[in-house]
């Protein structure tokens, strides 16, 4: 941040309320288009300033055009609609600090920012993105994917989990299927705690992710981040946030973001019973007034009547992509298919190496009839 710049101190000031998440999202995207326009703080403020005091009308949205620009230009690299209202969020809190304030028009803005959220995800597009993972990130991908939609975090919260909330996890098996209830832990945005539940679908998955982890020889900690980046520190919200939106755009889905998994994840609890205030304990959003007896899942913790995890597990087949019968099937099959590719590899291996031997008889024939010829050939001469 550029220092001794009273552009920044005012900003910095106005800042003062903000929870620190809010801040730090705020300072990237302001550094990105000072960035983009090689642009210090005061020198934007000043072009404001001018724009605003000119003569032509047409200079006065001048910074609203570069913010437009700056939104298409991201849309263009696959950021989606949520992540452009950032940008534009950071740069209206900042203009509005110093008495400057921007205005854009609904029609101005990439499809998704004003309308509430993207897309709800649905099963058809989950078990396609899950499908068309990179090889190289696969386990890492489907982890993620799981984890999402099994609690409904916000990415800023999933970055955030380390392997020690994942181990030290309640375990719960309920008719044969296993689930994990993570210590509460403060979400990132809004201090509230999040009582985060994790299905069967996303325990295979991290498991999965963490064994390929251990065979590559990681060291793994309780401190160690849940999911990392490609150089083995913590994954940033914006990295995981951009293998969903690469994901969707593979499987043709627009509008599909990280909020889409959240959507999705309150939808069908709602449609499954879950009462409002206990979806929000679980995704960890601030919950406030009164909504009834049987809305306060920190009565029922305590062992009286139907607990938060019995309500969520009893509410899982809502929420679960794969069956679970057909996913052993689908592990099966796919054993039985590898048995079979690699006993018609070495079919294939043999046929050559015997094509191979046969040809080199071949050329054995053909010199030992060029050397007869030669033979017969000297005594006729002779």
């Amino acid at each position: 941040m550029v220092q001794n710049s009273k552009a920044m101190q005012v900003w910095e000031e106005d800042l003062s309320t903000k929870a620190e998440s809010t801040r730090e999202v705020y300072y990237r995207y302001f550094n990105r288009f000072l960035k983009r326009w090689s642009l210090t703080p005061d020198e934007l403020y000043e072009k404001r300033r001018a724009d605003l005091a000119g003569d032509d009308p047409r200079d006065r949205q001048g910074v609203e055009r570069m913010i437009k620009v700056q939104m298409a230009e991201m849309v263009e690299q696959g950021f989606s609609a949520s992540t452009c209202d950032q940008l534009l969020k950071a740069m209206s809190s900042f203009f509005d600090s110093q008495g400057l304030p921007i205005s854009l028009k609904s029609k101005d803005k990439p499809k998704g920012v004003t309308n509430g959220g993207q897309r709800l995800a649905l099963r058809d597009h989950i078990t396609k993105m899950y499908d068309h993972v990179s090889d190289e990130n696969r386990l890492k991908s489907r982890a993620l994917l799981m984890v999402l939609k099994d609690t409904g975090l916000r990415v800023s919260d999933v970055s955030a989990l380390d392997l020690g909330d994942y181990w030290e996890a309640q375990d719960v098996e309920i008719e044969g299927l296993k689930f994990k209830v993570l210590d509460p832990k403060a979400t990132q945005k809004t201090g509230a705690p999040a009582i985060t539940h994790l299905g069967p679908e996303s325990i295979r998955d991290i498991e999965a992710y963490l064994e390929e982890r251990k065979e590559k020889g990681e060291e793994l900690t309780e401190e160690t981040p849940l999911f990392l980046d490609r150089k083995s520190g913590r994954a940033s919200s914006t990295s995981l946030s951009m293998i969903l939106v690469r994901l969707a755009k593979k499987i043709g889905a627009k509008g599909i973001s990280a909020h889409s998994f959240r959507k999705r994840h309150t939808t069908l609890l709602e449609s499954a019973g879950v009462p409002e205030n206990w979806i929000k304990k679980l995704q960890g959003k601030a919950v406030g007034g009164s909504m009834g007896p049987y809305s306060r899942p920190e009565e029922l913790l305590n062992g009286e009547g139907e607990t938060l995890t019995d309500k969520f597990v009893a509410s899982y087949d809502t929420l679960k992509v794969f069956d679970v019968e057909a996913s052993e099937q689908q592990v099966k099959d796919q054993a039985d298919r590898i048995k079979d590719l690699d006993a018609k590899v070495k079919l294939l291996e043999a046929e050559k190496a015997q094509a191979e031997n046969g040809i080199s008889k071949v050329f054995d024939l053909i010199d030992r009839m060029n050397r007869r010829i030669e033979e017969l050939e000297k005594k006729e001469n002779s």
